[in-house]
């Protein structure tokens, strides 16, 4: 399957009810919410949530778990950088030695070298996702907040020869997130066409509402293209680094997680009253209060968690991510 149909697939919107089956896709585990970028349009940078590597049992366990529910793949990524545990390539042989039919990951690339890549490989990876989201140097600085363009563009080709090459059944993909300083589809069709199976362009949004001034520098607004009911809290299985359920992947700060999977068995926790609550209310159109609001209508509501021993914000009143002093500073010399 092409990376845009599933992309698409992802976000489709029917079959929902307040009780959903447990899907067979769409498992994603975040293995750290560590990162080593500073990205303009990504609000893990402004993340007040403890830094942290998902407990090995436990991720064991979730597997274990979907896959007798079902669940027939999973992605290890959600908001930080996968590469920065070392125990990736474990989690990914666990995976697969469950039987799990496709594994995939997506990364900022920094890490992801020839090396570290065939290790993923042998130990069961089935695609990997490069988001390199600037054609140039200068632009890679300024998005990114780090200066590893050379490395991380290397590091593709070099993946990308080793398969083609060797005839390796391993899909390479590159995700380009694009702001109005970066709209450059000639130089992004120049340096992404033969370096992997497949590239998408997409435009930067809110960030799960947690950057609305987001639509100073895209010209989508930093309005998102999902709509009421969201397919996230239907289809989705997110689970976050302190082993928590959580309704969205963007859910940086655990306003929608629902359940612990170290107190509440899977199973019970896909179904139980909070999850269900928050389906109904998306259903109904009626999500006032909640960060689902924020992202949807790119509103400055300072919004609720929906379960309050899950969320360890202190202080709501200072969410949302605002500094884009380094895009406007930038923005200058265009």
């Amino acid at each position: 399957m092409k990376l845009k149909e599933r992309i698409s697939k992802k976000v489709s919107d029917s079959g929902f009810n307040t009780f959903m089956s447990f899907p067979k896709k769409n498992l994603l585990i975040e293995v750290t919410n560590y990162c080593n970028n500073r990205c303009i349009f990504c609000y893990n940078d402004c993340m007040k949530r403890e830094r942290k590597f998902i407990d090995k049992d436990l991720c064991y366990r979730v597997l274990s778990d979907a896959y007798q529910l079902g669940m027939r793949e999973v992605g290890f990524y959600v908001t930080g950088e996968p590469l920065l545990d070392k125990r990736l390539k474990d989690f990914i042989k666990r995976a697969k030695l469950i039987g799990y039919e496709y594994i995939y990951i997506t990364t900022n690339g920094i890490l992801a070298n020839l090396s570290r890549v065939k290790e993923l490989y042998e130990a069961g990876l089935n695609s990997i996702k490069y988001s390199i989201n600037a054609s140039n140097e200068k632009d890679y600085l300024m998005i990114h907040g780090t200066d590893n363009f050379t490395r991380v563009v290397n590091n593709l080709e070099e993946v990308y020869n080793w398969k083609t090459s060797n005839n390796i059944n391993l899909k390479v993909y590159v995700s380009y997130i694009m702001i109005d300083a970066t709209n450059k589809k000639s130089e992004i069709d120049k340096l992404f066409k033969n370096k992997c199976d497949e590239y998408v362009v997409m435009s930067a949004i809110n960030q799960g509402g947690l950057i609305p001034s987001i639509c100073e520098i895209s010209h989508e607004k930093g309005i998102n293209s999902f709509k009421l009911p969201c397919s996230y809290p239907f289809k989705s299985v997110v689970v976050t680094c302190e082993g928590y359920l959580t309704g969205c992947c963007m859910d940086f700060e655990n306003l929608l997680a629902y359940a612990d999977l170290s107190k509440e068995k899977l199973e019970d926790a896909w179904n139980n009253s909070i999850i269900r609550e928050l389906r109904k209310r998306q259903l109904e159109g009626n999500v006032n209060g909640t960060i689902c609001s924020n992202c949807i209508y790119n509103s400055l509501e300072i919004p609720n968690e929906i379960n309050t021993k899950l969320c360890k914000l202190k202080n709501k009143n200072n969410i949302f991510c605002k500094d884009l002093d380094r895009i406007r500073r930038s923005n200058e010399s265009y």
